[in-house]
């Protein structure tokens, strides 16, 4: 039965994007997540299209609705919080960066926003129909509940993270899913520590006492924060932050990491997001240890 439902709902990316239409909002969810097959489908129908208004944060690129058209007389590309790749567009003018505090981003979209058509990258459906929104959890659920149109690209390579707080949708609330290869995911490793960044974690590190629970950021900064307190004598560190990167992974194979003495959500590292290297991936994936929400 699911099975007659998922091919009743299979398109080709290029069938899917036929739903969007001129002036429409379309939202792309945030980092590895970024539907790529979606994207290539949607700036071939460049010339049928103007004033497609697209959103999306920390998109690592290339985004191709927004490289194909320079005068921006079709596609509009917007970004919550920005990449370095999606810095670069800022600064050749062709993303609009809104500034936002990230646990603002889904009562902005539940209470203020319009979207037509959203799309994203899910994990393969599993046997109870459900998707899970993986590395984009912390915002997707809010998006998709607001579209008007739900398309989920289904990648292979993306980590089943378990959650508590709307890490699923059910194919029944979708309406179209696409299938297609994908290259391996983005890689996001610790930078090795510049002496400035030594100097600075120097200065953070006796701040920081056994049983402490971590917000890492994003950046090489924080990353190498994080490394450096691996390396420390701190035990029992626990994980609450919008970001789960390498740092923490770091942490956990280092015997640092154990969320044994949080005080809330004990025993489990709560994260937003989830970028970095294919460790960290492999570590997060049908990890109860980590919960994204």
């Amino acid at each position: 039965m699911l099975q007659d439902q998922y091919r009743q709902k299979l398109r080709t990316p290029e069938q899917a994007v036929q739903v969007v239409k001129s002036g429409d909002w379309v939202d792309y969810t945030t980092n590895v997540c970024f539907p790529p097959l979606l994207d290539a489908a949607l700036a071939k129908r460049r010339d049928e299209l103007t004033d497609v208004k697209i959103r999306g944060n920390l998109l690592f690129g290339p985004i191709q609705t927004v490289e194909c058209d320079p005068s921006r007389e079709h596609f509009l590309y917007n970004s919550w919080h920005c990449s370095a790749y999606e810095r670069k567009l800022c600064d050749k003018g062709l993303c609009n960066y809104i500034p936002m505090v990230f646990r603002n981003v889904v009562p902005y979209y539940r209470h203020f926003l319009t979207v037509n058509v959203a799309m994203m990258c899910v994990p393969p459906m599993d046997k109870h129909g459900y998707f899970n929104l993986s590395c984009a959890t912390g915002v997707a659920r809010g998006i998709l509940e607001k579209a008007d149109v739900v398309i989920l690209e289904v990648n292979e390579r993306l980590p089943h993270i378990l959650g508590g707080f709307d890490e699923f949708i059910h194919l029944s609330e979708v309406d179209y899913v696409v299938e297609g290869p994908h290259d391996p995911l983005p890689q996001f490793p610790v930078a090795k520590a510049t002496e400035e960044d030594r100097r600075i974690a120097e200065r953070i590190v006796p701040f920081v006492k056994d049983g402490a629970t971590l917000q890492l950021g994003i950046g090489a900064m924080p990353n190498v924060v994080g490394s450096l307190l691996a390396q420390s004598d701190l035990k029992d560190l626990g994980m609450h932050t919008e970001l789960c990167g390498d740092a923490y992974y770091q942490l956990y194979k280092a015997g640092k990491l154990t969320n044994a003495r949080k005080t809330i959500h004990r025993n489990k590292g709560m994260a937003g997001i989830v970028f970095g290297s294919q460790d960290l991936y492999d570590w997060v994936d049908r990890n109860p240890f980590v919960t994204v929400a």
